[in-house]
Order: C-alpha cells, then sequence, then structure tokens
C-alpha cells in the first residue's frame, strides 16, 4: 500500500509557499507557537533565497546561495530517508544517533532509493502515480504504462483512447530528465544513427526480418527505475556538515525567552568526526589527479608532435621534457641552451649544461629555489634531433654580412644568422621560437624587432 503524501518536508525541496511552512511546523513544533517561531529562524538561514543581484558582503556572517542549496539537499534527502526508513515523518528532537550512523551506512550501501520520497510534496501526485506504475512493472513501455494508469489520472488528462499519449510522452521524458526514470535506447544513442531524431525526425526504423517497420519514437523506449548507487566519502562529509550545522542551531538558545534550546544534544557531532578521518588526505590525492593526462593521451600528444619540420622537432623535444619532468611552463621557458659565467649564476633563471655525466638542467623552481635535475634520455634524444636540425639552417662557415659584394655574402636580415644565434649563443633559449607569423613574418620581422642593423636577435 502506497504511503501517504509528505507536503511537510516540501520547505527542504526550495517550497517556502506559507503552506509548506505551516505544515512543516505543525509536524516538527507541534504547534507550539514559541518552538515554531524558533524553527523558522533556524530554517531561514539554510533555506532562505538571497535578493536578486546581492552582493559578496551581504553573505558575511551566513550562508552563500551555493552553500544553502547544499544544504537544504542534505537536509531533505535526510528527512526523506528517515521518514522512508520509519514511515513517518520524524522531528529532529526524536532523532538518535543510531539513526545518524544508519544514515551514514545508507550512504555508503544505497540498497535503496529516495526517488519516490522526493515526489510526496503533495503537487506531484502525478508523477507519483507514474512511478509507482513504472515500479510495479519492472520495466514498461507507454502502452503498458497508460493501460496501467488510474482513472483519476485519464480524467485529468484524457483522450479517445483513455490517457492523452502525448502528455504521457512529455511527462516521462521530463522525469527522465530530472533522474527518477532511465530509458532505453537513450536519445544519444538513437542520435548516433540519426542526429535528427527527436529534433525534425520523430519515428525510427527498425528492422523485422526481411522488413523495415517506422515505429514512432514514443513506441520504442523503455522505461525503468535508477539503479541506487553509494556515495563517495567526501559527498558524505558533506551531507554530516550540513546535518551538523542544522542541529547545532537547534542546541542554541536565544534570549527571546521559552524552554531554552529545541534540542540538547548534537546527534551528528561523533558520527561526523569519524567519517572525516583522512578525507583531506583523500581530496588532495584527488585534486592532484585532476586534470591529469592519461598514458594513452600523452602517447597521442607525442606521435602527434613527431615529424620532420624544425617545429616538430622542437616541440616534441618540449613535450618530452613536459612529461618526464614535470616542469612548470614558466620554468621551461626561461631555460637557456648553456652555462652561465660564473658571475652571471645567480641573475640566469635556468640553464641546460651538456658538460656534465649525465648531462644536466637546473631549474629555477617556484618560490625561488634552484633545483639540478639528470636529463632524461629520451627527453635528450629529442633535443639532440632537434638542435642537429636547427644547425642545418645556420650559414656556411666563411659567410659574412659586411660587404654586400664580397664573396660568401648574406643580408643581415636573412633568417640563417637568427638560426645561428639560437644555435651557438650560450644564453638562447633551449626550446627557441623557431616561426613568425604576420607581422613577425621572415620577409619583414626586422623592421618590427630590431635590435641592431648588423646583427639582429629576435629571441
Amino acid at each position: 500500500m502506497a504511503l501517504p503524501n509528505r507536503p511537510e518536508l516540501a520547505v527542504f525541496r526550495g517550497k517556502s509557499t506559507e503552506e509548506a511552512l505551516a505544515l512543516w511546523v505543525t509536524e516538527f513544533a507541534g504547534g507550539d507557537k514559541q518552538v515554531a517561531s524558533r524553527y523558522a529562524a533556524v530554517l531561514a538561514r539554510f533555506t532562505a533565497k538571497p535578493e536578486r543581484g546581492a552582493v559578496y558582503e551581504a553573505y558575511l556572517g551566513g550562508y552563500s546561495p551555493a552553500t544553502r542549496r547544499m544544504y537544504a539537499a542534505a537536509l531533505s534527502e535526510f528527512f526523506e530517508w528517515i521518514a522512508a526508513k520509519h514511515g513517518r515523518v520524524v522531528a529532529p528532537p526524536a532523532v538518535t544517533r543510531k539513526d545518524a550512523e544508519d544514515y551514514v551506512e545508507w550512504l555508503t550501501t544505497r540498497p535503496f532509493s529516495l526517488e519516490k520520497e522526493k515526489l510526496r510534496d503533495g503537487d506531484q501526485k502525478e508523477r507519483l502515480a507514474l512511478y509507482e506504475i513504472v515500479s510495479e512493472l519492472g520495466s514498461a513501455d507507454i502502452v503498458s504504462i497508460g493501460a496501467r494508469a488510474p482513472d483519476w489520472l485519464r480524467s485529468a488528462h484524457p483522450s479517445r483512447d483513455g490517457l492523452d499519449s502525448g502528455w504521457l510522452h512529455r511527462e516521462l521524458g521530463r522525469m527522465v530528465l530530472h533522474d527518477l526514470l532511465v530509458r532505453a535506447p537513450t536519445i544519444e544513442e538513437l542520435r548516433r544513427e540519426d542526429p535528427r531524431i527527436g529534433i525534425s525526425v520523430f519515428t525510427v526504423n527498425v528492422p523485422d526480418g526481411k522488413q523495415i517497420h517506422q515505429v514512432p519514437l514514443e513506441e520504442l523506449f523503455i522505461y525503468t527505475l535508477p539503479e541506487p548507487r553509494a556515495v563517495s566519502r567526501s559527498t558524505i562529509v558533506l551531507r554530516l556538515a550540513a546535518l551538523t550545522a542544522f542541529w547545532q542551531s537547534l542546541t542554541v538558545a536565544d534570549n527571546s525567552g521559552g524552554d531554552g534550546a529545541i534540542l540538547r544534544y548534537n546527534v551528528f557531532t561523533d558520527v561526523a568526526k569519524r567519517v572525516g578521518v583522512g578525507v583531506a588526505a583523500d581530496r588532495r590525492a584527488a585534486s592532484a589527479r585532476k586534470g591529469r593526462l592519461t598514458p594513452n593521451l600523452v602517447e597521442r600528444l607525442l606521435r602527434s608532435a613527431d615529424g620532420p619540420s624544425l617545429t616538430e622537432k622542437r616541440d616534441a623535444a618540449l613535450l618530452w621534457f613536459l612529461v618526464l619532468t614535470g616542469a612548470r611552463v614558466t620554468e621551461i621557458a626561461r631555460l637557456r641552451r648553456s652555462p652561465p659565467p660564473a658571475a652571471e649564476a645567480m641573475r640566469w633563471p635556468g640553464w641546460f649544461d651538456s658538460r656534465t655525466d649525465p648531462p644536466c638542467v637546473e631549474l629555477l623552481r617556484k618560490g625561488g629555489a634552484r633545483q639540478r635535475l639528470p636529463y632524461p634520455p629520451y627527453a635528450l634524444a629529442a633535443l639532440a634531433a632537434f638542435q642537429s636540425e636547427l644547425s642545418k639552417r645556420v650559414p656556411l662557415l666563411g659567410t659574412q654580412n659586411r660587404e654586400p659584394k664580397a664573396p660568401h655574402y648574406l643580408a643581415p636580415s636573412a633568417p640563417g644568422w637568427r638560426y645561428k644565434s639560437l644555435a651557438e649563443e650560450p644564453d638562447a633559449p633551449l626550446f627557441p621560437p623557431v616561426a613568425f607569423w604576420g607581422a613577425n613574418s621572415s620577409h619583414n620581422y626586422q623592421e618590427f624587432k630590431p635590435n641592431s642593423e648588423t646583427r639582429p636577435d629576435y629571441r
């Protein structure tokens, strides 16, 4: 037998109407006006919506809108769970430590879901009826669901055949959107065959032996209930933080008279402490994993940079160094191709030293700390390939840029002189820009970035 609707919990679901507040207070305060006023004051802290356009200062001393939404969802879930557990709405004074521990165990395992309880607001009677029909059938199409619809639902949405199938299809779609139901096949699966499905095409070709039938989209779906899923420990900690804060507010009295605080003890404090042990370390580990490239993606990146051009060889050398050292982009951009003179050692932000065995790189790390690392062999091979290709673009020995009429003359603006600087100067970048575009292209970059007339440096 279906349990009665629970509109008294609607206030936790963002429905702060006078009727919802009256139902909630009547249930939890037992009609006591003083207790009701204190409940209402605490409840406003957790569920009240800020004024439109409120600035940050408006939240000082209170909860931000995001925190209020999260806390209201946690409170709603707990009272839905305990109502399902006991078969009735349970007021905060009647909640025990055993209930708090059982709630944590339910979050950890999720043996049953609360979708049915979420529909017991009194204003979702139709969705609750559809949910119960699918629950009884296990899995059903739109025809089976319509055949089991109660008479009052047929009267609310009548058609010549009984229940309006168009309304039923739309309502079931909304329930899928709100995770109350699951349907197969999904729209995403159907759109792999035809991207217009559900937009301009509302029939699907279904093979039946040697024939192909066009089936209306609404008749194709099979509806089931979603499988309950356990939540992570960090989510459990957030749920308990909301409940602990709410219970703590109820244990504090004010000077408005009455018999003191509504509650004597916070039954969630101990279990919240136990669950929270080690969560900070878990969050740090999860944060470190967030955004980390998978080995397959790293391999694809390295393959995409592999090529015969100078730019591709530079990119390959740079990617290998990034992957194998974990250096930051700013640290790599400041690396120079050779060690500095002794007097300049503290002024250079980093360099590559090929004289050591194995070759090393010195980095200026975060916080100004210097670190000396051996250059990884795979990255060293890629760097050698890049430098070899770069040296091929250096002008031949004996080439000069001073006397245009003398032999072996090469104009000062020729790119070869820039490649010579990048390949030979000790303070040249280890991973330099090797190509320019737009206003900085090879035919006019001297005009925009000259350092000297005879030996321009475009690093």
